[in-house]
């Protein structure tokens, strides 16, 4: 027996759900034009669904040409207010200001080194940020200690 509810969805989403769009090898072909031409299309059949993209296109111009640098926001914001405003989508960061993802540590952005905490210093874990030096057993035998913690899934 098949039971049919009667619901509507509410005209907010309040979860989100992003989806990188990319073209793997031969995308071009198999989409019969380049990515930055079928972007908009794209993001609208997403949008239909209730799925929002990996990013606004097009992102902000930013030169660092001299300091200060200058930054045109323009035409982002122009998409922004589209895919905020209209189609109540989510999104990323700009990719100018994307730092770090998936255990990597900070990257090098316009010339700026990122901190780095005195656990990675030492040979910590990049995707942790703890220090991956543990006391020696001998070190733990010394203060007395007869086990260890675990410290998270690495231990």
């Amino acid at each position: 027996m098949v039971r049919v509810r009667d619901f509507a969805l509410p005209d907010d989403s309040h979860v989100a759900a992003i989806y990188d769009i990319r073209y793997g090898p031969g995308g071009e072909r198999l989409w019969g034009a380049l990515i930055d031409t079928m972007y908009p299309r794209l993001v609208r059949f997403l949008a239909e669904r209730r799925l929002s993209p990996d990013a606004i296109r097009p992102g902000p111009k930013i030169r660092w040409c001299r300091r200060p640098g200058h930054a045109d926001f323009a035409d982002y914001d122009r998409a922004a207010e589209v895919y905020f405003n209209e189609w109540k989508l989510y999104s990323y960061t700009p990719r100018e200001f994307y730092l770090f993802g998936w255990g990597h540590p900070p990257k090098t952005i316009f010339g700026e080194q990122p901190s780095r905490p005195a656990a990675l210093r030492d040979g910590g874990s990049a995707a942790s940020g703890r220090s991956t030096k543990r006391p020696s057993r001998r070190a733990s035998r010394r203060t007395g200690t007869t086990s260890r913690k675990r410290a998270g899934p690495t231990g």
